[in-house]
């Protein structure tokens, strides 16, 4: 898809629908986020941008629920083992935290809070957005490409800027 097309089909967070699947694109990149095939020992898959087509893998699409109490948003993967997105609690060499997706159908208490996401509207932006932790860290894609052409997703706790800190959301239908 290219990326006027993308833009195009922006969806609003006002429109979002918990019902039905959407992809999270990495503006920067134009890199879809997905959760990686291993798991760790916890049973977590570590997050990843994709750059290149992707197949009708259904790791790219997430269920995005919005928590109206705190007005936090938590993304779950439309795979079969669900996933929900949450931030690790390890820092790695440059201070940031590895985003991670837990495989279980639903929320099950392991992680915390830090399932839960602000997504905000980047100013000027229209429907291009930051999406920070709980404890404020903003999410990005990292600047390097593994053996796969894929970027790792982190958060990271200083403020960043640029579009590698900002998110498209784009229906899947």
């Amino acid at each position: 898809m290219n990326e006027d097309k993308l833009f195009s089909k922006a969806i609003p967070l006002e429109n979002l629908d918990s019902s039905i699947g959407y992809y999270v694109v990495n503006h920067g990149y134009g890199a879809y986020l997905k959760l990686g095939s291993e798991t760790d020992g916890y049973n977590d898959r570590l997050a990843y941008v994709h750059e290149s087509a992707r197949t009708s893998d259904d790791r790219y699409q997430w269920y995005i629920n919005h928590n109206e109490d705190d007005d936090t948003y938590s993304l779950q993967n439309f795979s079969g083992t669900g996933g929900f997105l949450f931030r690790g609690d390890q820092r790695d060499g440059d201070g940031d935290y590895r985003i991670w997706g837990h495989n279980t159908g639903a929320i099950d208490g392991s992680k915390g809070d830090r399932y839960k996401f602000k997504i905000l509207p980047v100013e000027g932006g229209g429907s291009i957005y930051n999406i920070y932790t709980l404890a404020n860290d903003i999410v990005k894609a990292g600047a390097k490409r593994d053996g796969d052409g894929d970027h790792g997703v982190y958060a990271q706790p200083h403020p960043g800027d640029g579009d590698r800190y900002q998110w498209i959301i784009v229906s899947t239908t």
